[in-house]
């Protein structure tokens, strides 16, 4: 379905709100004792997917455990998302961190016994 031209101007009005969709994966983050672990809503371990800095930077989170419900998605120059750059890294053996760097977008965090 193709969008038609409307009447009035985009977030025109001072109650709408929007927020920015980043093409990627849905990821969920596991933090246990000071460990980090991305898994696919499906249960796969996805964690080789980023970078040891950003494992590391993430599992800075104290407490838990926890999950935070989020995507991973590359960025190009322009801080949009690149949805091919991402398939691409996926696909390499060796993803090295400053080759299309992940990027790990919070969505909600879940506490224990809840489900996210």
């Amino acid at each position: 379905m193709l969008a038609g031209n409307g009447e009035h101007a985009p977030f025109s009005h001072s109650d709408w709100i929007f927020e920015i969709k980043y093409d990627g994966y849905r990821m969920l983050a596991e933090f246990v004792a000071g460990q980090v672990r991305l898994r696919t809503r499906q249960g796969q371990n996805c964690t080789s997917l980023v970078s040891r800095d950003h494992s590391r930077a993430l599992s800075t989170f104290e407490g838990g455990p926890f999950r935070v419900n989020g995507g991973v998605c590359v960025l190009d120059d322009l801080g949009r998302s690149a949805f091919n750059r991402l398939q691409a890294r996926a696909r390499r053996k060796c993803r090295y961190p400053w080759r299309d760097p992940v990027t790990y977008c919070i969505l909600t965090f879940c506490m224990r016994g809840v489900r996210c």
